[in-house]
């Protein structure tokens, strides 16, 4: 019976976890699915690999804004989004920028980033209003930096 009850309750962890994994701001299960890349991120091993799971973050929020317009009763939440996808952008850049021996590669991973960002976020402006593509916007100029050669 013991072990039932176990099997259960890790089932319904897991599910949890599934659908936190998918929760967008608003959704009640957004806050496990926060507490869960922090936890990813403070086990992080290095400033790099710190960096990248940063960059993973930005990517999930570009997603947010994406699923966020598509949800009128929920774009209050879009500007907020959006300020927390361009923090984690600054974190990543702050942290690359503070590992010393930069090589190509941490380079041409920003350079990607940049592009598939911008690719997400550009046509999404279409889709904002006046204050989130100021937003937007100012996010863009942003990564244009991390994407043209130094």
């Amino acid at each position: 019976m013991a072990q039932v009850i176990s099997l259960m309750l890790g089932g319904m962890v897991l599910i949890s976890g599934f659908a936190a994994y998918g929760s967008v701001p608003g959704d009640v299960l957004y806050p496990l699915k926060r507490a869960a890349e922090n936890t990813l991120l403070n086990l992080s091993t290095s400033d790099v690999e710190r960096a990248q799971r940063e960059l993973v973050s930005a990517r999930t929020r570009a997603e947010e804004v994406a699923a966020l317009l598509g949800s009128p009763e929920r774009g209050n939440l879009v500007g907020t989004t959006l300020k927390d996808m361009e923090v984690t952008t600054r974190l990543a850049i702050d942290t690359l920028s503070r590992v010393r021996h930069r090589g190509s590669g941490e380079r041409a991973d920003l350079q990607r980033f940049a592009k598939e960002q911008r690719n997400m976020v550009e046509p999404m402006l279409r889709q904002m209003d006046a204050e989130t593509q100021r937003q937007a916007n100012g996010y863009l100029n942003l990564i244009d930096g991390l994407a043209s050669p130094d």
